[in-house]
């Protein structure tokens, strides 16, 4: 299934005219708020709980899995619109290279950032639940672009 509707025609396109839509920008959206819900109220409480260890895990290691679908997806989205109009690194690049090119690179920063190779998201403890939900992200993110893809479509 192609990634970029076929509304889209003209080589004259400009950013303001583009929205994004489709099952991969709905889960963007559930993870973001997810996420929020999370750090906000969920986390706070679960941690002074006694017990529930697998919601302790859940909880600390979620915002992982949600920053590995965000940066991928974000990643691919920009690397389509550098597609669309027609920059010279990405216009003869198939959309299959174009998802697995941002998968690689969220892996890159969200792996070095666990194994605390830099801190460019805010410190971070090293947990090795937190690299198997970043892992878990990455492939969630990579079958769902493959999936369903970035559907931008004109306004």
């Amino acid at each position: 299934m192609s990634s970029v509707n076929q509304n889209i025609e003209s080589k004259k396109i400009y950013l303001s005219d583009l929205k994004v839509r489709g099952a991969t920008w709905n889960l963007y959206w559930i993870n973001f708020l997810l996420f929020f819900v999370l750090k906000i109220w969920f986390r706070p409480w679960v941690r002074e709980q006694e017990g529930f260890e697998f919601l302790k895990i859940f909880a600390n290691s979620f915002p992982n899995f949600v920053e590995a679908y965000l940066g991928t997806f974000t990643i691919a989205s920009l690397m389509l619109l550098g597609k669309i109009l027609d920059y010279s690194w990405f216009k003869n690049l198939s959309n299959r290279v174009i998802y697995l090119a941002s998968t690689m690179l969220a892996a890159i920063f969200v792996i070095t950032q666990e194994m605390k190779i830099h801190n460019l998201g805010g410190e971070n403890i090293y947990d090795f639940n937190d690299v198997v939900a970043s892992v878990i992200g990455l492939i969630f993110i990579f079958v769902m672009l493959n999936l369903y893809g970035v559907k931008l479509i004109k306004k």
